[in-house]
């Protein structure tokens, strides 16, 4: 019911809002655990891509046809996974066509395609200092070893753990954030229904 009032109150508008929130949010926190991390490490931001690049982490593409980094396999790979992730997604498809022209439209899902380029650099990033942390702690070596705490575990045992306070505070509003498109999605899906805009 307060889903319905919401969506009726607001309509798109609701979806662009709780998006704009959300999305806020969840970079803001990734962007402060990339900080603090950095400040850990003792780092500034290009002496960290200065390190990724002498450690051989910033090469993306290959030319190389047998290497898994080849360019080709990277850009079929993708376009299959934003066909199968986004590609009918009621919500993608509910913010593109509430627009009022083609053009917009079209201006729309180039900016997001652009943003979410950065994005994944920007989580790339992260899991690169996660790594460059983990060299730095034998504890946590000593964990991955004797397999008491898995890779998917490292992120949340650093930012709880090992950072203070203040980058756990914002590790966990950036996980809620990262959550939150299951309401999102509820309010798109009834915004559609009801074509209330």
């Amino acid at each position: 019911v307060m889903i319905l009032l919401y969506t009726y109150e607001g309509g798109v508008k609701t979806i662009v809002w709780t998006d704009t929130l959300q999305t806020t949010c969840m970079l803001g926190g990734l962007v402060i655990c990339v900080v603090y991390l950095l400040d850990s490490l003792t780092l500034s931001l290009l002496e960290s891509l200065s390190q990724m690049n002498d450690r051989g982490l910033s090469t993306i593409f290959s030319g190389d046809v047998d290497s898994s980094k080849f360019w080709g396999k990277q850009i079929l790979a993708g376009m299959f996974i934003a066909i199968a992730m986004t590609g009918m997604d009621q919500e993608m498809m509910q913010k593109n066509i509430s627009v009022n022209t083609l053009a917009a439209s079209q201006k729309n899902m180039m900016s997001f395609s652009t943003v979410m380029v950065l994005v994944n650099l920007l989580f790339l990033g992260l899991g690169v200092l996660i790594y460059s942390y983990v060299a730095t702690s034998p504890e946590l070596q000593e964990q991955l070893a004797n397999k008491t705490l898995s890779s998917d575990e490292l992120f949340p045992t650093i930012a709880l753990g090992h950072l203070g306070t203040g980058c756990g505070l914002f590790f966990i509003i950036g996980l809620i954030s990262a959550a939150y498109p299951s309401a999102d999605g509820a309010l798109t899906a009834l915004t559609a229904s009801f074509c209330i805009d």
